[in-house]
């Protein structure tokens, strides 16, 4: 055989054959390691872990608080800003550990979370709101003023110028602050306004002073001392209406003489002046409403008066039409 009728021998690769060219040594293409796909990341899913441990804790706290009344809860929802703390101490581990993997926030636990902490910043906020708005501020207020009352009254007996008193008391801050207080810690604390209306015309600033200084006389025998007292009265000088007001604060100002006090009488003339206005257009006005009363009755009259002479007027006109009616036919009879 001639050279050119030889073809090249391939190496044997101890099966038999002969590899293609590309292929490996068993006969398996060759692929390109670009070609070959990436492997999928691992999901990871951040905030279950936080939720389950929020769950967990509420169930907890819930359960103690059906068996033991008493479990101050208060302070147990002053740690849910933690349930934050670990929320984002599990982002950041996360973040960490696996980085090579793809994170996915779990949306339902941030929600379950956000909800947690605002029912406990509720819960949290529920109890001093209703000390501070609550019926039970009120009902206190109503019986420490009733008290206050009722010992005014037995140190006051058989004083016919006061017509009326109005106790006021401070109960700023929460009701447990006050819950077991008496009149006398309330006074300490400088939270008792009295407010007496004098009845009677008073001749002038002095004679109104002194009448209040006989009532602070008497006051002083009190189981409490009032952080404020004040009075107001009607009076006449020279035939004008006045409005005297005596303001005291303080226990410098309660002890005060008659003379000192009478200086500190306040003559509101112009109080005095538009109550006068007051009662004068009231008084106007029911002169006007008099006399349009009485014009109502005046024009009642009158059309009673016309409608009467219309009758008659009408009558009189019915008897002449009737009587020329029966003219003709007597004349025709004739």
């Amino acid at each position: 055989m001639s050279e050119l009728n030889q073809f090249p021998e391939r190496p044997d690769n101890g099966h038999g054959f002969t590899p293609e060219k590309g292929a490996d040594s068993a006969g398996n293409p060759l692929v390109s390691p670009s070609a070959v796909p990436p492997a999928p990341q691992r999901v990871r899913r951040v905030g279950t872990f936080t939720m389950g441990l929020s769950l967990i804790a509420s169930g907890a706290v819930a359960l103690i608080c059906l068996f033991d009344p008493g479990f101050d809860i208060i302070t147990v929802l002053r740690f849910s800003p933690l349930v934050l703390i670990l929320l984002g101490t599990e982002v950041l581990l996360s973040s960490v550990i696996f980085r090579n993997d793809r994170l996915k926030y779990d949306f339902w636990s941030g929600v379950v979370c956000f909800f947690l902490i605002c029912m406990s910043v509720g819960a949290a906020l529920l109890p001093p709101l209703w000390e501070q708005y609550g019926p039970g501020r009120e009902r206190l207020r109503t019986e420490l003023a009733h008290q206050a009352e009722t010992l005014c009254y037995d140190a006051l007996k058989g004083e016919p110028s006061i017509q009326s008193l109005d106790i006021d008391l401070d109960l700023a801050g929460g009701l447990s602050e006050y819950r077991d207080a008496s009149l006398e810690d309330l006074s300490r604390a400088g939270r008792i306004f009295l407010h007496f209306t004098l009845a009677g015309d008073f001749t002038g600033e002095k004679q109104f002073a002194e009448k209040a200084h006989d009532i602070l006389e008497r006051l002083s025998a009190l189981p409490f001392t009032p952080a404020h007292v004040s009075f107001s009265g009607a009076g006449k000088s020279s035939e004008q209406a006045r409005h005297y007001t005596l303001s005291l604060d303080g226990l410098f100002a309660l002890r005060q003489n008659a003379d000192s006090l009478a200086q500190m009488v306040e003559d509101d003339s112009e109080w005095s002046r538009i109550e006068e206005e007051r009662q004068a257009l009231e008084q106007e006005r029911q002169e006007l409403y008099a006399e349009l009363d009485e014009q109502r009755e005046t024009l009642s009259q009158e059309r009673e008066r016309l409608f009467m002479e219309l009758e008659e007027e009408r009558e009189q006109m019915q008897a002449e039409t009737e009587q020329q009616r029966t003219e003709p036919a007597v004349q025709s009879g004739t």
